[in-house]
């Protein structure tokens, strides 16, 4: 009779008793004569191939409706999306994450486009070096697009008080005049990107702040290595957990950045103060040393404050933070400053300017207060705004906000502009009047201060007489009301063009121009707007949209 059943000669020889030939060749097994088929192992021991016998179900029982990219994985009820890192389970049909050091999965939250508005700016100052003399003032900072770009301020150096050591006293002294650091990231998912790395578990607006001033021990990490730092622990920690974040664990993650610098060491961690924007919320942690106040605002109530909460840490190895959200005790708009410096602050100092969109000015009006109560020291102050945009709500039961409508893209723009030079410039020399120019960078932000406030009060309309009187720039020679206008500007700089090589250098040389973060300042404000306080390498800028 036929047997369907063919047997291998291995088997054949193990039925008639005869010696098997190992799977393992050169195992120590095989003198022995003994080994054991993979038939007879799945035979006697099944449970050992479960795992695979579910991985072979599995694979073959792949959906035709999976989403793209995703493709069989190693994990039963998984697919896995190589590009992206994420995995689908088939029976809920979400999307997960694999956490590494937890060794799960945990769902993957995709972050939403929420209708507000961030802006950010800071300004610093080094210490003052004597009485009566005036003090230094450090340039700020510049807003990064494609890393965590901080910027480094002018550093100047001052007297400090003798120490034990040559090498503390040096340390001191350095210190003790150096003026913080400024960080400030518009647009975290812009800087994700740029560095290869996924945000979109954050909802937008996302943005960062961090004034980072000298540490407080010699021995730790030199202020500049911590203003790198600081923003780049921050990015590892958000990248690092994908789900959903609560509140309590956005202040951990800003606090544990802090730590992180100092490897955990609460006597070396640096004086710094950090603002994270996500979506409708606001968190900011402070270190000894700093000081954080969070605004309340409504359009009902005016530029003065609804409600303010002052953080500032009770002992020296403390870090503070605070969470607020829109919507919360009806705030349509919540405002933060940082400060950094020994002394006291008024956070409602610089409330107006900062409600209104001029995060730099308020940060100038909060020094310029710390320095009127005798704060003498380096100070470092930051001012961030997340405001609700009109016509938008970001309550937790609302739905998803709409996309905002498309406009056209503007290309060009007229601006016109004043600008005041100081004596840390490369070429301190006021041009139109050809004279050396002495005041400080401090002193001509104070200056330029009082003209925004001037301007505000009576809608610029005496700014082509104040431009023809106080401006420093070539455009103040212009007559009548065209007095500081810049002409028609492209959003991007002329790159050389075609025709002449010669005459298009020429008329390049001979157009006004403003520096590319001036420009770009510009090109975000409406027609008749007056925009922020903004320094380069030229001085220091105050811009109007007229067109």
């Amino acid at each position: 009779m036929f047997n369907p059943t063919v047997l291998t000669a291995g088997q054949e020889r193990e039925a008639r008793g005869g010696i098997v030939i190992p799977g393992n060749w050169k195992g120590p097994n095989m003198r022995k004569g003994k080994g054991t088929h993979m038939w007879r192992l799945r035979q006697e021991k099944p449970h050992l191939f479960d795992q695979k016998d579910k991985d072979l179900v599995h694979m073959s029982h792949t959906p035709a409706d999976k989403p793209p990219g995703f493709e069989p994985c190693q994990f039963v009820g998984m697919l896995y999306n190589k590009d992206k890192n994420i995995y689908w389970e088939l029976a809920t049909r979400k999307k997960h994450w694999f956490d590494e050091v937890e060794q799960v999965h945990r769902p993957l939250y995709e972050g939403e486009g929420l209708p507000c508005s961030f802006c950010g700016g800071a300004a610093a100052v080094t210490a003052i070096a004597a009485a009566g003399e005036a003090p230094s003032s450090a340039a700020p900072s510049k807003s990064a697009a494609a890393a965590a770009a901080a910027s480094k301020p002018t550093e100047s150096s001052s007297s400090a008080s003798a120490s034990p050591s040559a090498p503390a006293a040096a340390a001191a002294a350095a210190s003790s005049s150096v003026a913080p650091k400024q960080v400030l990231i518009s647009d975290l998912h812009g800087v994700a990107k740029a560095l290869k790395k996924d945000f979109g578990h954050l909802d937008r607006p996302a943005g960062a702040l961090a004034i980072v001033g000298a540490p407080r021990d010699p021995q730790g990490v030199t202020l500049e290595s911590a203003a790198r730092a600081v923003p780049e622990k921050l990015l590892r920690r958000l990248a690092a957990y994908r789900s959903e974040w609560t509140d309590e664990e956005l202040c951990a993650a800003l606090a544990g950045s802090i730590a992180d610098v100092a490897g955990g060491d609460p006597g070396l961690r640096p004086n710094a103060a950090i603002a994270l924007v996500v979506g409708d919320r606001i968190v900011a942690a402070a270190a000894p040393g700093t000081h954080i106040g969070v605004c309340m605002h409504s359009n009902a109530a005016g530029d003065d404050p609804q409600g303010v909460v002052v953080c500032s840490p009770d002992g020296d190895d403390e870090t503070a933070t605070v969470c607020r959200r829109l919507g919360e005790d009806d705030a349509d708009t919540l405002t933060v400053s940082l400060a950094v410096g020994a002394g006291f602050s008024n956070f409602t100092a610089s409330a107006p300017h900062l409600v209104n969109g001029r995060p730099r000015a308020a940060s100038i009006t909060h020094l310029r207060w710390m320095r009127k109560e005798g704060c003498n020291g380096p100070l470092g102050v930051g001012c961030a705004r997340l405001a609700l945009q009109l016509g938008g709500s970001c309550s937790s039961g609302s739905a998803p906000a709409a996309k905002r409508q498309k406009t056209e893209e503007v290309t060009k723009i007229r601006v016109r502009q004043i600008l005041l030079r100081h004596a840390g410039m490369a070429k301190p020399i006021d041009p139109v009047r050809n004279k050396k120019v002495t005041r400080t960078l401090e002193e001509a932000e104070e200056q330029m201060l009082q003209l925004l406030v001037e301007f505000s009060a009576n809608n610029c309309a005496n700014f082509p007489a104040v431009c023809k009187a106080k401006s420093e720039c070539h455009s103040s020679l212009k007559g009548g009301a065209l007095a500081g206008d810049m002409g028609w500007l492209d959003r991007a700089p002329p790159s050389g063009g075609s025709g002449s090589g010669s005459s298009a250098q020429k008329a390049s040389a001979m157009k006004l121009t403003l520096p590319p973060h001036v420009l770009k300042g510009a090109f975000e404000l409406q027609v008749g707007e007056l925009g922020d306080i903004m320094t380069s390498e030229q001085g220091v800028h105050l811009v109007q949209r007229t067109a």
